[in-house]
């Protein structure tokens, strides 16, 4: 996997790894702590998993004013986390956050609402109010007017309407005031509201980072398909020139050899004495001991 992928790459899923394992680890002892000091976190079955930073993509930080519930829940593991840690700090990504709610004001039956972190902070705001406009909303929540449209675009779905809004049409101006649908009805318990995320399309240019890795891959292969080349050699003692390049192409499994990159090497063995050229016959290949 190192010559197909890379060393540095290997070794940042190997980190990936421990970081789910670490994840599970301290959500456990998390737990228990709260258990052992018989604190509470508001009736909330929270859990967080912990990254290291630099190992996973890059993440945006965005702000949010996380609900009451939430925030108790996300001070006390930060508090924890701290004293265990002294030397490490956790950055928030409330943007891969996912919450579930449940209603208690719907008549028929309670539903499950899966939202992300800025829904949710959304969502909670009309425990305290009846009605709001689309501004105060960002203004409480703290949170972009692309997030809020994002949010609010799956929110107010006309298929399933979760929240009413003054005018009937896909934009959101910053007096409308928006509503709690309590009428709402669903064939189905759990409903998924999450927005899809807009993949934005990769541009061709390779990254500072991604050229690096590049080369490094490619180092590495050279080594391989030398040390396959030799040992071809080795063995035969006297070789085609194109039934070497045609075995090390057919022996290399775990990544498809350029042809051209085995006659390169072929060439960089020829320089560096390991075999040389037959004078009579140059379409043959002599192994040197």
């Amino acid at each position: 996997m190192q010559v197909e992928c890379g060393a540095q790459q290997v070794n940042m899923m190997k980190q990936m790894f421990k970081d789910m394992q670490l994840s599970k680890d301290s959500q456990n002892d998390f737990l228990a702590h709260i258990q052992s000091t018989r604190n509470s976190l508001a009736g909330v079955d929270f859990s967080a998993e912990i990254l290291t930073n630099g190992t996973w993509p890059q993440m945006e930080t965005p702000t949010c004013q996380l609900p009451p519930q939430l925030k108790t829940c996300v001070d006390r593991f930060d508090f924890w986390f701290k004293q265990k840690n002294a030397n490490r700090v956790l950055t928030w990504l409330f943007a891969h956050g996912q919450v579930e709610l449940q209603t208690n004001y719907t008549a028929d039956k309670k539903y499950q609402f899966i939202v992300n972190t800025f829904q949710a902070a959304i969502l909670c705001l009309f425990n305290e109010v009846d009605e709001i406009t689309c501004k105060e909303i960002t203004t409480r929540c703290q949170i972009t007017s692309e997030q809020f449209k994002a949010c609010m675009m799956k929110l107010c779905d006309p298929k399933l309407k979760v929240l009413n809004k003054e005018v009937n049409k896909p934009v959101f101006d910053a007096n409308e005031k928006i509503r709690v649908n309590e009428k709402f009805k669903s064939a189905a318990v759990r409903n998924n509201l999450i927005p899809q995320k807009v993949v934005k399309k990769k541009t061709t240019e390779a990254t500072a980072e991604e050229s690096q890795q590049a080369k490094q891959v490619a180092k590495e292969r050279t080594f391989v398909i030398q040390a396959h080349i030799v040992k071809v050699m080795k063995a035969q003692k006297q070789y085609r020139y194109q039934n070497v390049v045609t075995d090390i192409i057919r022996n290399i499994t775990m990544f498809k050899a350029d042809p051209k990159m085995v006659k390169e090497q072929i060439e960089v063995l020829i320089r560096d004495e390991y075999m040389k050229r037959d004078e009579n016959d140059k379409a043959n290949l002599i192994y040197l001991p």
